[in-house]
């Protein structure tokens, strides 16, 4: 009766936990791109500050937004979280553009002047949604997109490195995944990045450094397209991304960028930014299984803005009565 009894626990443990995983997990980050940021072409975890260019697909930001003619969802993206084109945490200041598609969330306090929505119908206070979308929260998927990171920065390399004069090359032959490691001095004096995988490969670029410079040169892509590349500047606090076109997302969840010019053809997760830069919505949408420096394999998932913690509470503590009924019959 008590090995019985133990089994009963440990199955209910087990799948509480299990329950927990698949309830909080949602996207996977690598499989479909970077989870609910990923929805986005432009998240923002603090401040947003961006003024004569667009972005072709949806924006996110956590803190306050200013926009200055600039244009939201041009490309008029669908299913986004709550059909929102534009969400924002605080407070926005929106001068002369436009939120192409979908609803305008906004949960502070909201300032247009010569704004539209939607197809030519002006934005004002009284048709903005004063709430973010359901189940969204920024603070898990801010933490998510940390973890992430710094997850990735661990994984294997298994790509080489050619520098001609400071035109770099990386090669992948994988036709998973191909992992790469570039310090921030190499890719500040970097004057032409080219990247050959084979098609519908993944290319991971770390990139290390506080503060890190992606400017002033050409990028080539060589059998890969937009949607498989990702650069991570997993210890940048600074970054400055201008006079390029950047073919791939970008990964940045704690830094300052300034976007001055140039795009970006991919998602942009920043913690602040600022600038003029354009994004194109290229959704990255690579591979999950990364290799760990132990060999293991790091299963990177970016968790939803849902929770099953009623859940898992609820099977452990059923649990736990178990455990303390059997004691009580042993007594």
């Amino acid at each position: 009766m008590q090995d019985y009894v133990k089994l009963k626990v440990r199955g209910l443990i087990l799948a509480s936990l299990v329950a927990f995983s698949v309830g909080s997990i949602g996207h996977s980050v690598l499989a479909q791109g970077l989870g609910t940021a990923g929805d986005y072409n432009v998240f923002v975890e603090n401040t947003d500050n961006q003024s004569n260019s667009d972005s072709e697909g949806g924006v996110a930001v956590g803190g306050n937004a200013t926009l200055t003619n600039y244009g939201v969802n041009t490309d008029s993206v669908t299913g986004l979280p709550g059909n929102a084109g534009l969400v924002v945490g605080g407070n926005i200041h929106y001068t002369n553009g436009e939120v192409y598609y979908g609803s305008a969330d906004v949960t502070g306090t909201t300032t247009f002047t010569d704004v539209s929505i939607d197809g030519g119908t002006p934005l004002t206070s009284s048709n903005v949604t004063k709430s973010l979308p359901p189940s969204f929260s920024f603070t898990t998927i801010d933490t998510a997109l940390g973890s992430l990171s710094s997850s990735l920065a661990t994984a294997t390399t298994n790509g080489t490195i050619t520098d001609s004069y400071n035109a770099i090359t990386l090669t992948g032959t994988s036709t998973g995944i191909n992992v790469f490691d570039l310090t921030g001095t190499q890719l500040a004096s970097c004057n032409g990045l080219t990247i050959k995988a084979p098609s519908g490969s993944t290319v991971i670029v770390n990139v290390s450094g506080t503060g890190d410079q992606f400017e002033n040169f050409q990028t080539t892509l060589n059998g890969v397209n937009n949607d498989d590349v990702l650069y991570n500047f997993y210890q940048a606090t600074t970054l400055d991304v201008s006079g390029i076109s950047v073919y791939g997302s970008l990964l940045a969840p704690e830094a300052n960028v300034s976007f001055g010019s140039g795009n970006i053809d991919g998602t942009l997760v920043a913690y602040d930014l600022s600038g003029g830069g354009e994004e194109h919505n290229y959704v990255f949408d690579g591979s999950t299984a990364i290799t760990g420096p132990q060999g293991g394999v790091l299963s990177l998932l970016v968790p939803e803005p849902t929770s099953t913690l009623p859940i898992l509470f609820g099977t452990l503590s059923l649990a736990i009565l178990l455990l303390r009924k059997r004691r009580i019959v042993n007594i």
